[in-house]
């Protein structure tokens, strides 16, 4: 239940982000560039804490030490190099729809293999790598790649979403009820 709940979790943020990207495409780049600074900043730190506070010598890894480190100067280079982060965002936003239109087709995949409803997943899907490709060789303004962006996410996050709450395998199986007759 636990996974169900988190999966969710994620797709209504990218949901609500892609919203914001739609609503106020100038005003949420910089925020979300201080976002990511914040978010890699603290999970760098929760990594280097959960390194530091385990007892055992064989559960300690020296990668995740590292990894919370590295973390913790990106975000911070993040941070103080933001408009240099915002000038690059034309690209990253192209590889970041592609990358979620692909996901989506594996979603679509998926969901054949269900017999479940595909074909219009995959192609919003076709259409998000397509946008991708070319949002990454910079055919549109920041704004209209913003919005595309938030189109991307919006739909990915709703998508997600009611794909996760669909999902049976993250939920334990209910045990089964006594019938009450004796054993033979």
């Amino acid at each position: 239940m636990k996974t169900k709940v988190f999966n969710v979790t994620i797709m209504v943020i990218l949901a609500a982000a892609g919203l914001m990207f739609l609503l106020y495409p100038s005003r949420s780049l910089s925020i979300a560039v201080l976002l990511l600074g914040a978010g890699m900043i603290l999970l760098g730190i929760i990594i280097g804490v959960s390194y530091l506070v385990k007892k055992e010598k064989e559960k300690k890894d020296l990668v995740s030490l590292c990894f919370g480190g590295a973390l913790i100067v990106l975000g911070i280079v993040d941070i103080i190099i933001r408009d240099t982060v915002i000038s690059i965002f034309p690209t990253i936003a192209g590889i970041l729809v592609a990358l979620g239109g692909i996901a989506g087709l594996v979603q679509s995949i998926r969901q054949k293999s269900k017999g479940k409803d595909w074909k219009y997943m995959a192609a919003v899907s076709v259409t998000s790598v397509i946008l991708g490709v070319i949002m990454f060789i910079r055919g549109f303004d920041k704004e209209t790649i913003l919005r595309v962006l938030g189109a991307a996410l919006l739909y990915l996050g709703v998508i997600g979403s009611v794909n996760a709450m669909e999902d049976k395998t993250s939920e334990p199986a209910a045990p089964a009820a006594p019938s009450g007759e004796p054993w033979s």
